[in-house]
């Protein structure tokens, strides 16, 4: 099976002119993932959408890129080129590359030619997923087409496959096989959360059961349930149809995932990145996603096998910056997710203060400030300085020069400006007092 090494993408919409990411490869027995974060319109949905494309042959390309509003060509440019390189997992010596080119015909379309080697037929397996297609499915196909197992990524309107219809026929497999369909019912239990024996196929159809009492059918699933068992059961379809005689349950290649937490319950996104991995042990996931429990699940995975990647907006020279290898949230709370490099929070809370403490540190951080930005930092020294203003008791006063005492030994060696810190010591200050008071 072929996973992706590396992609270089150039001249892609508000990409950097030039992008190229290292991605980590599965093996026997441990998944892949790489998750890309950012603030919406840094092109993370434009990253797998080219991934998908440019896996593609030229036919299938170009009907993909149909599908878009417009071109995936950035306005200083009429050309662009998605290239992938890949290597098969039982010739690890072995490595291709698919490099598509896209031409802007006007600013709503592209022309689109690549050079896919006629090696990778039949033997590249890719699924996509895109972030509002994920509802109970109702399609049936007949034979594994790559830009139908992609599609949803660009059509949010396309449907998955229906997930009894899938799951009776890769059962009818199965018993072929002479292997046990409830082997596979148990995936689905332990992917949704639930008590082994909770997923059920007979001649009742696909059923669940779980905290809410009797199983119902799966068209009755709440959101999450029935977005996720759609999916996967999807998934679990492709590979089928793609396999055919060679079919079991192990999936192998390439699975994107546009906002893996949609639908999801805060406790399943933290549970949701490891589980499918436990349960895909070979199988390569890119994904994108907003959530910092995301982030923290996919810290409980080897650093080997998981890579995060920042996008982030430069607003000062109107442009998205690309940081791979962002370090694992290790041991961290979603809130300090939020506030790490990850995420780029300056709080968590909506205390009006603390904002204005950190916009202060923030800005002070700077190596090279602008007109407003010298003006936003007057504006804030002047207000913090009115807010705090001096110390008015003798015990304000005490503490107030022992904290001074104990930071001046400290904030040399630091990142903070000696006036932020002040501020926030001050703050903090006043807080303890005040609860004193209370």
């Amino acid at each position: 099976m072929n996973y992706i090494t590396k992609i270089s993408l150039r001249n892609i919409k508000c990409l950097p002119s030039k992008v190229d990411i290292d991605i980590p490869v599965p093996n026997e027995t441990r998944p892949s993932w790489t998750l890309f974060f950012g603030d919406n319109g840094t092109g993370k949905t434009s990253i797998l959408r080219c991934i998908a494309m440019g896996l593609c042959d030229e036919t299938s390309a170009s009907g993909l890129s149909l599908e878009l509003e417009t071109s995936m060509i950035n306005n200083e440019s009429d050309t662009a080129t998605i290239e992938i390189h890949l290597t098969n997992s039982s010739a690890p010596n072995s490595s291709y590359s698919i490099k598509t080119t896209l031409k802007r015909i006007d600013p709503t379309s592209d022309s689109i030619s690549n050079s896919k080697p006629n090696t990778l037929n039949g033997n590249l397996f890719a699924c996509g997923y895109g972030a509002s297609s994920r509802v109970l499915g109702t399609e049936s196909f007949q034979q594994y087409r790559l830009i139908n197992a992609v599609y949803t990524l660009f059509n949010y309107e396309a449907r998955l496959q229906n997930p009894e219809t899938v799951l009776f026929r890769i059962s009818e497999g199965l018993r072929d096989k002479g292997l046990n369909k409830d082997d596979l019912l148990r995936k689905f239990d332990r992917i949704l959360m639930l008590p082994d024996g909770s997923t059920t196929l007979d001649s009742n159809g696909l059923r669940v059961g779980g905290f809410w009492g009797e199983s119902v059918p799966a068209q009755g699933l709440g959101d999450g349930y029935a977005a996720t068992l759609s999916w996967v059961s999807d998934l679990l379809s492709w590979k089928l149809l793609h396999e055919k005689e060679q079919f079991d349950d192990h999936v192998r290649g390439i699975v994107l995932l546009d906002e893996i937490e949609q639908h999801l319950h805060p406790a399943w996104q933290r549970e949701i990145v490891p589980r499918l991995s436990d349960e895909f042990p070979q199988v390569q996931f890119i994904g994108t996603s907003h959530a910092p429990l995301i982030a923290t699940g996919a810290a409980s995975l080897p650093d080997d096998c998981c890579q995060l990647v920042r996008l982030s907006q430069d607003r000062n020279n109107h442009q998205v910056l690309v940081h791979p290898d962002q370090s694992s949230p290790q041991s961290q709370r979603a809130d300090q997710v939020l506030t790490s490099e990850l995420f780029g929070l300056t709080t968590t809370t909506s205390d009006t203060l603390i904002q204005k403490i950190e916009e202060y540190t923030r800005l002070k951080g700077l190596p090279n400030l602008n007109s407003d930005q010298t003006q936003q930092v007057e504006d804030l020294e002047r207000e913090l300085n009115n807010v705090f203003g001096a110390p008015e008791t003798a015990l304000q006063r005490f503490v107030g020069k022992a904290i001074d005492k104990v930071l001046d030994t400290m904030v040399n060696q630091s990142q903070f400006a000696p006036k932020a810190v002040s501020f926030e010591a001050r703050r903090q200050l006043r807080r303890l007092l005040s609860e004193e008071d209370s």
